[in-house]
């Protein structure tokens, strides 16, 4: 869950996603649907699971992996937020 909120985050260097438009790259939000299919197919499919060894989550545990997107993609807000602050030879300005 880290990668789709890593994608997101790298698609500039120091602009906030939300500046590029959330649904703009129809090919980025078909690999993270794509991503996100195959994983569940191979933890909750039975045969596939067997074969790579793989053990169904608790719900529980998904609570807590769905909130990795939003914290690598708020971190990395964060980041950008302070490189277009910066200024080179000063300390960063926070606004």
């Amino acid at each position: 869950m880290a990668q789709v909120g890593n994608a997101f985050a790298c698609r500039s260097e120091v602009n906030r996603g939300r500046a590029l438009g959330w649904l703009s790259n129809r090919f980025l939000l078909l690999g993270l649907a794509v991503e996100i299919v195959l994983l569940l197919v191979f933890i909750y499919f039975p045969p596939l699971a067997a074969v790579m060894g793989q053990v169904a989550l608790p719900a529980q545990y998904w609570l807590w992996l769905v909130l990795y997107a939003p914290l690598l993609y708020s971190l990395d807000w964060l980041r950008k937020r302070l490189v277009r602050t910066w200024r080179p030879g000063q300390a960063p300005r926070i606004r």
